[in-house]
Parts: C-alpha cells; sequence; structure tokens
C-alpha cells in the first residue's frame, strides 16, 4: 500500500485506526478540552508527498470545519474529528479517538504559514528511524505502536518529524 493510500485511509477515521502503521493509545492521552484551534476553517488543497519528496496535489479537496474546539475534516463521504494539542517546537498533535472503543490515534502538524504541513506517523517509520528504541515503554506489534503516556507521546512525535518527512501539505483555497 503507497503511504499516501495508508494516510487518506488514516484519515478516514475509525476505520483508519484499525489499520496497520498507527501511533496509538488504548485511550486518549491528550486533554480534550484543552485543545487549540490554529487551523482555519475552509477548503483546502490536499498536496501528497512524492518518491522525490516533492509535493503534487490529490483529486480531491478536504473541507475543515470547526466546532468548539474540535475540527471535523471531511474528505468526500469520509468524516474524521480531531483535536489539536500544543507540543515543542512550534509543532501540534492531532488527536482522533473512536467513539466506541477510546482507540486513540495521532498525527503531528505543524503550521507554514496559513499552510498545514502533516506527518501521519507511521510506526514502521519510527521503528526505521530509530525513534522506538529510545522509548521503552512503547509497544509494538509488528504493524503499530502503541504509546504508555502522554509524555513520551509528545518526545515521540517531536523526534518523528524531526527525523521523518511530511506526508502532507494542505494549501488552503480561496483565501
Amino acid at each position: 500500500m503507497r503511504l499516501a493510500s495508508l494516510v487518506r485511509a488514516v484519515l478516514a477515521g475509525v476505520a483508519g485506526l484499525l489499520l496497520c502503521g498507527c501511533i496509538l493509545s488504548p485511550e486518549p492521552l491528550l486533554d480534550a478540552a484543552s485543545a487549540v484551534t490554529p487551523l482555519s476553517a475552509g477548503t483546502y488543497q490536499a498536496m501528497a508527498r512524492q518518491d522525490d519528496g516533492t509535493f503534487a496535489p490529490e483529486e480531491d479537496n478536504v473541507q475543515i470545519e470547526l466546532n468548539g474546539n474540535v475540527y471535523t475534516m471531511i474528505e468526500g463521504e469520509d468524516r474524521l474529528d480531531f483535536t489539536l494539542h500544543e507540543a515543542p517546537g512550534g509543532l501540534l498533535i492531532g488527536m482522533t479517538t473512536d467513539k466506541d472503543t477510546s482507540e486513540t490515534g495521532y498525527a503531528v502538524l505543524r503550521l507554514d504559514g496559513k499552510e498545514i504541513v502533516f506527518w501521519a506517523a507511521v510506526c514502521e517509520v519510527a521503528e526505521d528511524g530509530g525513534i522506538v528504541e529510545k522509548y521503552p515503554g512503547i509497544e509494538t506489534d509488528g504493524l503499530s505502536c502503541t504509546i504508555p503516556d502522554r509524555d513520551t507521546l509528545v518526545a515521540f512525535l517531536s523526534d518523528y518529524a524531526a527525523v521523518a518527512q511530511a506526508d502532507f501539505r494542505y494549501v488552503p483555497l480561496g483565501r
């Protein structure tokens, strides 16, 4: 499966939490009440990273809505509710929770002007980059990484963004 396809699947929401490669926790590690709202609601052009490191437009645009401190990303028929949480170095941690199981998935973002830079945070990439071995409390099953606590999550995702290439850029349209 191409990384762009995996990322789209992760963004699809609940089904994405069940796919391989996710950064997960059994329960939310961040307090949804303390979520921040730095993204503007509106339509964004998704730009996927190519093998040569450049970004190319995806076929579908995404819509981002904001209700209180919860964002909803809509791509076609897929909807994903998520919150954003501040992390060191100007990073943001995206968190989405399966309402039925409480299993929670994470990604890391950074704002670049009005554009969103997005890392899907794939476990295999973290393992290959030597990040997982830095944190002995992380459990891996060969597909997903399960993070034990908030401090480990924040440090892990900060390291991930420093080592891995971003997977997507989201460029606002009509502004």
